[in-house]
């Protein structure tokens, strides 16, 4: 949990204490995943799960379960995002390293995505309980500093308009 802690910080040093999750993101693609584009794509996933992250030729992915609300989206997508950040997915996923988004696509079958193998298999994130524990302890820290932009009420926003 050393590592949770120390990451934890150098984002809230970089970044302060509140910042929107565009922020974090750029963080993980120039910071963490060496310019390497990132995509968040929706699959009917299982309700066992919520999110997958892979590591491809051309990008990185991070899968999403279709029907989630916004909260769910957002929670799900940090702890995604905290496995980048923790290095637990390799920049090339084994099997699946040399494939591009548009192969992987393609090569999928949206019933096999449901499966615990296709999900767990250690070539996506290298599972193990002590690092899905140590992604959610960082989601979890990261998740009140996140500062969603819908939520700024309407009439700060014109505020700023009227003086911008």
């Amino acid at each position: 949990m050393d590592e949770v802690r120390e990451r934890y910080t150098n984002i809230i040093s970089a970044y302060g204490r509140y910042f929107p999750l565009a922020a974090l993101i750029t963080y993980v693609v120039y910071d963490i995943r060496q310019k390497k584009p990132l995509n968040i794509m929706y699959f009917p996933l299982s309700m066992k799960v919520q999110g997958f992250c892979i590591g491809l030729a051309d990008c990185d992915l991070i899968g999403i379960r279709i029907g989630l609300n916004e909260n769910q989206k957002q929670i799900t997508i940090l702890h995604e995002l905290s496995h980048f950040i923790l290095q637990h997915v390799k920049l090339y996923s084994d099997n699946y390293g040399t494939m591009t988004l548009c192969k992987f696509l393609s090569s999928i079958n949206l019933n096999d995505i449901n499966t615990e193998a296709f999900l767990r298999h250690d070539a996506i994130v290298g599972y193990s309980n002590a690092r899905e524990l140590e992604a959610e302890s960082l989601a979890t820290l990261l998740s009140p500093c996140i500062i969603n932009v819908g939520t700024i009420p309407n009439i700060i926003r014109d505020l700023y308009r009227i003086r911008g």
